[in-house]
């Protein structure tokens, strides 16, 4: 995952990007879903529903990550 920001204030100076291997995403997303209980899965989604991370539990399991899409009302609202 690549995070971007703009440099500049009143017009762009340059960017500033920051490279995040996706086993550091996948750590910070479930590393304290022990704390939730044993069926409390956690991933990243992006705004059209694509798995984004890894989770521990199905159905998202540790393959899931840029290849299922989560289709639901919830997505939908926070698209």
């Amino acid at each position: 995952m690549v995070v971007t920001a703009p440099i500049g204030r009143d017009r762009l100076l340059g960017v500033v990007d920051i490279t995040f291997p996706r086993s550091v995403i996948d750590e910070m997303i479930c590393g304290g879903v022990g704390s939730l209980g044993e069926t409390s899965p956690a991933f990243l989604i992006n705004s059209e529903g694509l798995v984004l991370t890894n989770t521990r539990q199905e159905p998202f399991d540790r393959s899931s990550a840029l290849q299922e899409n989560i289709e639901s009302e919830e997505v939908s609202i926070l698209a």
